[in-house]
């Protein structure tokens, strides 16, 4: 199994986490209380893109408190990429998870590439657009970013 199977992360969890007696309110519920406690699971997210995107709709509204950790950024690096609706819906819950301390570096620079990729100046438009934000000074601690963000004109 690869390491970017949801079963590789979620054994046995899978068909009770889509079963369709959970509502999506229920789900959404769900990730939002783990963020709470910290903890952004990307494995849980891709799993949720693939089979109840419903359950991510207005998701970066409701981070608050953000969480501290993005654990398992690959899978929804890989949805993303396998999915445009979902990479374009998630994107902008995507810039802010980049305030957190990634764990992997190269998932910064994977997500980047994919956004600028398929919306070239996508990165400068963002980062214009937070200006004077306070999420934006944490945004730009991250080094992918920071040394991304250089070919923009501020």
């Amino acid at each position: 199994m690869s390491r970017g199977d949801v079963e590789f992360y979620l054994p046995g969890l899978r068909e009770v986490l889509l079963d369709p007696a959970n509502s999506d309110d229920a789900l959404t519920n769900l990730i939002v209380r783990r963020a709470r406690r910290g903890t952004f699971d990307g494995t849980l997210i891709a799993l949720l893109a693939a089979n109840r995107p419903a359950t991510l709709v207005g998701l970066s509204e409701r981070l608050n408190p953000f969480p501290k950790i993005f654990e398992t950024p690959g899978p929804v690096l890989d949805e993303m990429e396998k999915n445009p609706k979902f990479r374009n819906e998630f994107a902008d819950t995507m810039f802010l998870v980049l305030q957190l301390r990634p764990k992997t570096p190269e998932d910064t620079g994977r997500f980047l590439k994919l956004m600028e990729t398929s919306h070239p100046g996508w990165l400068c438009d963002k980062l214009g657009r937070m200006k004077g934000s306070t999420e934006l000074s944490k945004i730009l601690q991250n080094e992918a970013v920071e040394r991304n963000s250089r070919k923009c004109s501020r």
